[in-house]
């Protein structure tokens, strides 16, 4: 299944917002340095679908506020 993520950086709280099926919103403090901010948006997609950070891979938009994962069970 593949879903879509608008990041919002150097936000005050860190969170995950559903939209719609298939597409999130996710605020983090990070700064989008060496993959950082990827990282965590990972993280707390991992933590708000219950399933383990092995499972999700970004497929595209590594350098972009718009990204689209890919997870995998």
């Amino acid at each position: 299944m593949k879903i879509q993520v608008d990041v919002k950086l150097h936000a005050k709280t860190e969170e995950v917002v559903f939209v719609k099926e298939g597409h999130y919103i996710v605020k983090v403090h990070q700064p989008p340095v060496d993959g950082k901010a990827n990282q965590q948006v990972i993280q707390l997609l991992a933590k708000h679908l219950c399933i383990p950070k092995s499972y999700i891979s970004l497929v595209s938009g590594a350098k972009s506020k718009k990204k689209v994962f890919e997870i995998s069970t």
